[in-house]
């Protein structure tokens, strides 16, 4: 059977994915930077006020800028998580690589941004600790991917795809809000704090998933195996009798 001409697509897909989540990341990190430096400009006591609008306004059009640029990258980016498993499916080019490398591709995709959102927000802890529950749950399946431990527990399910799936939604809110909120909006602060709230959400789903994960391969590896069942051989006596009632009926 001839093989479709753009097999190669979707794991250049996948990997497309794996390194648009740096760029955003990257874009986070750029972004939280710039606004540091023009801040000290804003709050100092020495700077007047209209050398100081001017700078709140650089900082708000910078961050609409490359807050819009970075959600639709990552839009953009979070649909190939449908489409290259769809089209090796469709075009019959599923591979060993094409499996091991997705969950990859998605747990890079979602915990570089957010381990850089934690970091440059100081690592608070109401977005530090669901954070690191996040990516340390992601880092030890992958782990275990690798070793090939539990390999036939770990096959993804709905719910673990649901939770990729609600990480990629909490990612682009974030981004949205970085395009749109403006810094003196009142009720920026409320935004932030519901994130918030839905990130620990999302945390404590991440820890159930990866709880049933390893429940998984320790039923797995331990389970004592099963007791065949044995139908003793027949005696020479039964199969003489046996020969006789067959003769004799």
């Amino acid at each position: 059977m001839r093989r479709h001409p753009l097999f190669w697509l979707p794991n250049a897909l996948t990997l497309m994915r794996c390194v648009l989540g740096v760029v955003v990341a990257y874009i986070i990190f750029m972004v939280a930077g710039k606004e540091a430096s023009l801040l000290e400009i804003v709050s100092s006591p020495r700077v007047d006020m209209e050398t100081r609008l001017i700078h709140q306004e650089m900082i708000s059009n910078f961050r609409t800028f490359w807050g819009h640029v970075a959600f639709v990258i990552f839009t953009l980016s979070a649909v190939t998580d449908f489409f290259d498993g769809f089209l090796a499916r469709r075009w019959g080019v599923e591979s060993k690589f094409g499996r091991l490398l997705d969950p990859i591709a998605d747990k890079i995709f979602v915990g570089v941004p957010l381990l850089t959102l934690a970091w440059t927000s100081g690592w608070p802890w109401p977005i530090a600790l669901p954070v690191l529950v996040i990516v340390g749950r992601d880092v030890l399946i992958t782990v275990l991917r690798f070793i090939g431990l539990g390999a036939d527990a770990m096959k993804v399910n709905f719910v673990a795809k649901m939770k990729t799936f609600i990480e990629m939604i909490l990612i682009a809110v974030f981004l949205l809000l970085m395009a749109l909120a403006e810094t003196p909006d009142p009720f920026l602060s409320n935004y932030l704090s519901i994130w918030t709230v839905v990130l620990w959400a999302t945390a404590s789903l991440s820890a159930y998933t990866g709880v049933v994960y390893l429940a998984g391969i320790i039923f797995m590896r331990f389970r004592k195996p099963e007791a065949e069942d044995i139908t003793p051989a027949p005696s020479a006596d039964t199969t003489v009798q046996d020969t006789f009632n067959t003769d004799t009926n």
